[in-house]
């Protein structure tokens, strides 16, 4: 299914932030993980994408699916 090019930087953040998880959890699995290195790098990425993702879904993407009857917009825990 082709995206509209305005959620094309949604997306690119999904794919960054599932990156992240992917390489989180085999460093887990490999028994090679540095906290205080981890919490570094995820607090950065919050900062830069993260946030900013979230504000954007709920000013513009939860509301527009609303309208068009996508259902309810879910809520970050």
């Amino acid at each position: 299914m082709l995206r509209d090019k305005n959620l094309v930087p949604l997306s690119r953040q999904h794919q960054h932030a599932l990156a992240l998880c992917v390489r989180l959890d085999r460093a887990l699995q490999a028994g090679d993980v540095d906290g205080e290195a981890w919490s570094e790098e995820i607090r950065q990425i919050f900062a830069l994408e993260v946030a900013t993702h979230f504000a954007a879904e709920e000013k513009v993407v939860f509301p527009a699916a609303a309208v068009f009857g996508r259902g309810t917009p879910r809520r970050a825990l």
